[in-house]
């Protein structure tokens, strides 16, 4: 299978929706301390998100052990849309789950053994598990440690993100679920 991508940089195609990138700013700001996976950082990074969810969307879940917030349950939502907060430990982690930005979308119905052999990377995030009981799923990234030095290194800090490419991405990613929810 022959894969035939398509894509245009951020912000060069009009949109009619407004995300301010002082609000993303802020975000990743609040979020980017040590969180590691079970401190009790990484329990405050979870109220902080589950906090964004209940006023974005008026509602969220907790799933699984780790916790991951979602809007929508698993079992039922046409659309899940998650969040997972952890860091590598004693890093920052603005681009590591602070930030999540440019969208990869995975055609329906190509074969994971595709995907493999495409670029292993694509199975190393938080979707691999959906791919692998055959649910749907997107890894929401903007490549992180393949173009930011600071990636899951104590200098991964908000200063070092490009906030105008991350609201063009989030406008894109906004675009995505209402057309898969339609």
């Amino acid at each position: 299978m022959q894969l035939q991508l398509q894509h245009s940089k951020p912000g060069t195609r009009p949109s009619a929706l407004s995300l301010d990138q002082g609000y993303l700013a802020d975000i990743v700001k609040r979020l980017s301390f040590p969180r590691a996976y079970g401190t009790a950082a990484n329990a405050k990074a979870e109220v902080m998100v589950a906090d964004e969810f209940l006023r974005m969307f008026g509602s969220c879940d907790r799933v699984g052990n780790t916790r991951n917030v979602c809007f929508g349950w698993p079992a039922e939502a046409r659309i899940l849309i998650g969040a997972h907060f952890d860091s590598v430990p004693n890093t920052p982690g603005a681009d590591d789950n602070a930030s999540a930005v440019v969208g990869l979308a995975i055609p329906p119905g190509l074969p994971l053994e595709a995907i493999r052999q495409i670029s292993p990377h694509l199975r190393r995030s938080d979707h691999a598990p959906f791919w692998e009981k055959n649910i749907p799923a997107v890894m929401w990234t903007d490549t992180s440690e393949f173009r930011n030095p600071h990636y899951h290194q104590p200098t991964d800090k908000p200063g070092t993100l490009d906030y105008e490419f991350m609201v063009e991405a989030g406008k894109l990613l906004v675009t995505v679920v209402k057309k898969a929810a339609s």
